[in-house]
């Protein structure tokens, strides 16, 4: 009996030291409200930079939105990288220039050795004639679609902040079973486990940012060394972020629902790929993703277990449901939020086991095998101490190109 009882209190405690947390960390995400500059104060030139690859089915709505911002339309340009897509991005893009003399088509060179594909073709863009003279660089995802005020309100979400980089988390469109399952999960895993407070810290060096959509002030991107610093980076955004921390820049995160919008994926091996290729940084390394799986995999095995423990036995058990129902409630508030059917809430056990799954998959990938991401193989190697282009630590790593010519090695500071 007293056995029972321990382990109802310390399932309940567990949920209820979750839940405050979670509360906490949504509190501290701040929400673009949708706005725009006062009267007063001069829109600043932004070049909105759109790395693509293999996107013809996404790529007309993103510039669809960007195209149709009420924002002065000789305060911005949008420069489209096709990064060597085989497929119809390229020829979608050109059909829509003749609409606008503010969209310019970049059509990228094979990946050189040395840089993952994400970084180089933000840093052509950043690069480009269409960039030149801008005060902020917008780099945004091909699957993300603005709203017509989204330049405004991220501008004005600057104007006035000390942050010299700032990201915006769109409202994702979750449709498929396994995005439904899986998502709310994933985004309470983040509040149930990071610090956002520690993120705007500059005594910190975490950081956490939301790569679709990044507002970067150019004066600050030039002296951090831009993309090129962060050449040989998959999650190239995380890296940038705290590159520019180092460097005594501020950073930001913030809500944009109201203003854009993503979608991203189409089945369960897109999510698995897609979400697998970053988890790690996004959860801070290999021990805190270890960390993460394991709090993952008491969530998904206690809920359903101890009510069963509970239908079968009744008496102290029944206290461990108090827990149960409440994670249920927070999941219940999550699928409202998001947008997606309350049912799924009650499948939250099967979320955090998919999300385990995603984490040691990604885990045992990137020891064999590295990480394979449209086409491309980015694998891991040893570098020397002081070489690494991401968090140093007991892996100093870079993640490097493996095509047919081999594997090939580059430091941040050898990148052109």
């Amino acid at each position: 009996m007293r056995v029972s009882y321990l382990v109802a209190i310390a399932w309940c405690a567990l949920i209820a030291f979750l839940i405050v947390r979670a509360a906490r960390e949504q509190q501290a995400f701040e929400e673009a409200a949708p706005g725009g500059l006062s009267p007063e104060d001069r829109a600043p030139f932004v070049a909105v930079v759109v790395p693509a690859r293999n996107e013809e089915a996404r790529i007309g709505d993103c510039l669809d939105g960007l195209l149709g911002q009420r924002y002065p339309a000789e305060r911005y340009r949008i420069a489209v990288v096709d990064d060597c897509s085989d497929d119809a991005t390229a020829d979608l893009v050109r059909a829509r220039l003749e609409r606008s003399d503010r969209l310019h088509l970049i059509e990228s060179e094979e990946l050189p050795n040395g840089w993952a594909g994400k970084p180089h073709a933000c840093f052509r863009g950043a690069s480009s004639e269409a960039a030149a003279g801008a005060e902020w660089l917008c780099f945004v995802d091909a699957d993300t679609v603005a709203e017509p005020e989204f330049l405004a309100t991220i501008v004005a979400s600057a104007h006035g902040r000390s942050a010299a980089l700032l990201s915006f988390a769109p409202l994702q469109e979750l449709r498929t079973f396994w995005e439904r399952t899986f998502m709310p999960a994933g985004f309470l895993m983040l509040a149930f486990t990071q610090n956002m407070r520690r993120f705007g810290d500059a005594a910190s060096d975490d950081a956490a940012v939301n790569g679709q959509c990044l507002l970067v002030r150019r004066d600050a991107y030039d002296a951090v060394g831009g993309h090129a610093a962060v050449a040989a980076e998959v999650c190239e955004d995380t890296a940038l972020a705290r590159r520019m921390k180092r460097r005594g820049y501020g950073i930001a995160l913030l809500s944009a629902h109201a203003i854009v919008r993503t979608r991203l994926y189409d089945d369960f091996a897109g999510l698995r790929d897609g979400l697998g290729k970053n988890i790690v940084e996004t959860l801070g390394g290999p021990h805190k993703t270890l960390g993460a799986v394991a709090l993952a995999f008491v969530l998904a095995l206690g809920a359903p277990g101890l009510a069963v423990w509970a239908a079968a036995r009744g008496g102290p058990p029944l206290v461990a449901l108090l827990g149960t129902f409440a994670l249920l409630g927070v999941h219940l508030a999550t699928a409202r939020r998001l947008q997606v059917p309350i049912g799924y809430a009650f499948l939250f056990p099967f979320g955090y086991a998919i999300g385990a799954y995603i984490a040691l998959r990604a885990l045992v990938e990137r020891s064999h095998r590295g990480v394979s991401w449209k086409g491309r193989t980015y694998r891991r190697l040893r570098l020397a101490e002081g070489e690494a282009t991401g968090r140093g630590g007991t892996w100093n790593v870079a993640w490097n190109r493996s095509a047919v010519e081999g594997v090939g090695v580059v430091s941040a500071r050898d990148a052109p």
